[in-house]
């Protein structure tokens, strides 16, 4: 049995406002009070309402929807960008255009400048791995101000007024990596950290939650701090210097990427180190089926490049409303033994 579209007409005369009401409400746009948005919003889900996605394509073939990925040249780049561009293609038919810019890791006023360039811009919404720094936040609040959406993605800036987040929880999975040291060391031996950068929260909230833990259950004691700034080389150097200052060290945690990096430093110095590392790239996964890692902790970012994409067009074609909260990606944890299932 066929159901019959309701029509923006009928919506209006439920609800007992004129049909230009109706038509704010759909598209956020203001001039209606709070209550009588309530009201049509309530009409609207009484009655089922769908917007004609066909007839929203074919009004939309000659203009065109700009969103722009700002990411950081970072491992997981090439993930992100794949979730961002497999889920792009699938809507190009209606007008909408993800065009993906990469900035140095970590040049925070290369990210700023970029961001500030599109306030007066085309552009609808930004999808954004922002450094967590008051330049940025300003820099994400002048686009919000400006009408336009903005929603992180792997990393946030909490204390800016971007739309929500899709990620890990960092802080959850810091401390899910210091349980799986306490459940393999016997609360014995010494950790150590490698961060990418003081300005990524994914690098500051994982170690925090790290910390907490093993503070909170008086576990083995962290004995170093080393930032790499996720380059190749330094994270080598950092690793060698730190494994030489710690020749006792018994557990890394790597809250970034260049994890191969770090490995390479622990295997030419012949180091027994159990290793905990984020993100199932295939050289992680190679790594831990050789036994040099003991576990990946996994967030799936193909998949919050989508979903960043996905929400995008919910609200700028089929004017659904955004989600109110952040989406976080499941913890997920790997060992050599599950790696591959």
């Amino acid at each position: 049995m066929f159901k019959i579209a309701v029509t923006i007409k009928q919506i209006a005369e439920e609800a007992h406002v004129c049909r230009a009401t109706v038509d704010k409400v759909l598209h956020n746009r203001p001039g209606v009070s709070p209550e009588l948005t309530k009201r049509v919003q309530k009409v609207i889900k009484d009655l089922g309402y769908q917007p004609n996605i066909i007839g929203q394509a074919l009004k939309r073939q000659n203009k065109t929807v700009n969103i722009a990925a700002v990411l950081l040249s970072l491992d997981s780049l090439q993930y992100l960008i794949s979730g961002i561009n497999k889920e792009a293609q699938s809507i190009s038919a209606f007008g909408f255009k993800v065009t993906s810019y990469v900035t140095a890791y970590p040049d925070v006023a290369a990210q700023q400048h970029l961001l500030d360039s599109m306030i007066d811009s085309d552009t609808a919404a930004v999808i954004l791995t922002p450094f967590d720094d008051p330049r940025i936040a300003n820099s994400i609040n002048r686009l919000r101000d400006a009408g336009k959406y903005v929603i992180t993605i792997n990393s946030d800036c909490p204390d800016s007024r971007r739309n929500f987040f899709i990620g890990q929880n960092m802080y959850q999975a810091g401390r899910t990596a210091a349980q799986l040291v306490e459940m393999t060391s016997g609360n014995s031996g010494t950790a150590a950290v490698l961060m990418g950068s003081i300005f990524a929260s994914f690098d500051n909230d994982r170690f925090h939650g790290f910390k907490s833990y093993l503070e909170s259950k008086n576990l083995l004691k962290i004995v170093d701090v080393v930032n790499t700034d996720e380059q190749p080389r330094k994270t080598y150097e950092q690793t060698m210097l730190l494994l030489q200052r710690h020749p006792d060290l018994t557990y890394l945690f790597i809250t970034c990427g260049c994890v191969n990096e770090a490995v390479r430093a622990v295997s030419d110095l012949q180091a027994r180190v159990h290793i905990v590392c984020f993100d199932s790239f295939p050289e992680n996964i190679y790594l831990i089926k050789s036994g040099l890692i003991d576990f990946i902790i996994d967030q799936d970012l193909p998949r919050q490049g989508e979903l960043a994409v996905h929400y995008l067009f919910e609200q700028l074609c089929l004017k659904n409303t955004l989600p109110s909260g952040n989406i976080y990606m499941p913890i997920r944890i790997h060992t050599s033994e599950n790696i591959d299932y």
